[in-house]
């Protein structure tokens, strides 16, 4: 019998013993085929313990010789780079705080009163424009996004700020703050100027209310003009404001532009005033403590609703 005869038969015999073996364990009860699979895991287990020790070790020395081919200078750009993903981060987090603060704003600004019918843009302050004559900021919106010479723009008064230290935060007149109106000057697609409130070209109509610790209710017209700025600080007057209201320190300075604005919303807060000598009828209304504090705006709302001037002639 040859050598290839033999191994045919022995290869056969294996088959055999193999597919009887399997029927065996078919036709054999529950119990037994239990009994020899944990007679096999238990024989199995001291080569596959013998398999894991000694791929362990192989793996650690494999990796450690992958990290001894990085020179100094690899493992330091990579330091570099982790530092670098982890000043990334921060920054995106803080862009999403960002943009939640702006979401919880506009929320805040349809909630109140008459603002929901109102079409604005956001804008961001990109730098101030100012100058001896002139109070202006700049932003990075402009007619691309229908902004308009002579729009009011608005904003959110801060929660620290006086105004709202001892007065209650949901009265509307003071949780928002008028900063100025879009001028004609630097207007582009993507660029705009606020003229501020303090400019000394800024002229429009306003109401003095009395303040909320006052039981008097009356409604004084008149006129702000800016001053400009002193001791760093925004300076604007009141005008042909009539002696015969009780005008006191305290009182609030509202913008009234009824075809713009559908509430009055505050300027100021009058520190003190006195008597206009020239006229005698009139008070002198000179010391307004702003409701903003311009240098501090990152962003404003631009009012877009069509609109007419509200602005009277000087003369």
């Amino acid at each position: 019998m040859s050598w290839q005869h033999h191994r045919k038969l022995t290869t056969r015999q294996i088959f055999t013993l193999l597919m009887a073996g399997t029927i065996f364990c078919l036709i054999m009860p529950h119990r037994m085929t239990a009994r020899f699979d944990s007679f096999g895991a238990q024989a199995i287990s001291p080569f596959t313990k013998f398999l894991r020790n000694v791929a362990l070790p192989a793996r650690q020395t494999l990796r450690q010789q992958g990290l001894s081919t990085l020179s100094l200078k690899d493992i330091q750009n990579l330091q570099q780079e982790y530092v670098s993903l982890k000043y990334q981060n921060v920054n995106l987090q803080q862009a999403l705080n960002q943009k939640n603060n702006q979401i919880d704003q506009l929320t805040h600004l349809k909630q109140i009163h008459g603002m929901d019918r109102l079409h604005y843009v956001m804008a961001r302050v990109t730098g101030s424009d100012s100058d001896s004559k002139h109070q202006s900021l700049k932003l990075d919106q402009g007619t691309h996004q229908f902004i308009q010479p002579g729009q009011l723009v608005i904003c959110h008064t801060p929660p620290q700020s006086p105004l709202t230290a001892d007065r209650n935060t949901n009265n509307q007149i003071y949780s928002m703050a008028v900063v100025g109106r879009i001028s004609q000057e630097n207007l582009g697609p993507r660029t705009s100027c606020i003229q501020l409130l303090n400019d000394p070209g800024f002229y429009m109509p306003v109401v003095i209310v009395p303040g909320p610790n006052r039981n008097e209710n009356f409604t004084a017209q008149g006129f702000l003009q800016g001053r400009g700025l002193k001791e760093m600080t925004a300076q604007f007057e009141v005008k042909r404001v009539p002696s015969t209201y009780n005008i006191e320190p305290g009182d609030a300075v509202l913008i009234h532009a009824p075809n713009i604005l559908p509430i009055d919303m505050v300027a100021g807060i009058i520190k003190d005033r006195t008597y206009d000598e020239k006229t005698a009828i009139e008070w002198k209304i000179q010391n307004i403590q702003p409701a903003l504090n311009f240098n501090d705006l990152q962003e404003v709302y631009v009012i877009v609703n069509p609109q007419t001037s509200d602005s009277p002639n000087k003369n």
